[in-house]
């Protein structure tokens, strides 16, 4: 998009939950690649090609599957230890560059919602249900 507001839209770059009307959240990954969350499956890696069409390549990290995994992933941010870490409403997790996932459940009643990477080098979180801060020390 322009910063006149104009976009530029690729039809032939189909993301394979085009139409499910969930999106997802996408960070700017350590791999110079964009990292879009599905819904409930996990994360699409999305690699910009330039002028080919469709104009990216498309790999895909589905989440293992855990009593957690069946709870969608909220907000995702770029990690201090360079991983892409995310939020869903019971826990908090990582998926590497390479596509290994690493998830913590956080407890049925925290509800995490947004997250992002902090000036003090630590994950900070919302919690909606109690409209409070929480914080994830990276260590």
């Amino acid at each position: 998009m322009t910063t006149g507001g104009a976009p530029t839209f690729f039809p032939t770059a189909v993301l394979p939950d085009e139409g499910g009307g969930v999106g997802g959240t996408m960070v700017a990954g350590p791999d110079g690649a964009l990292w879009w969350s599905g819904p409930f499956d996990g994360f699409r890696r999305i690699v910009l090609t330039g002028t080919a069409d469709p104009p990216i390549q498309l790999s895909e990290f589905p989440r293992p599957l855990t009593p957690q995994s069946y709870v969608a992933i909220r907000d995702v941010t770029l990690g201090p230890d360079g991983n892409i870490w995310y939020s869903t409403q019971v826990s908090v997790g990582c998926v590497t560059s390479e596509g290994k996932f690493h998830e913590m459940p956080a407890g049925d009643d925290l509800l995490i919602e947004h997250m992002t990477l902090g000036p003090d080098g630590a994950l900070w979180f919302t919690q909606a249900s109690q409209d409070r801060l929480g914080r994830v020390a990276i260590n």
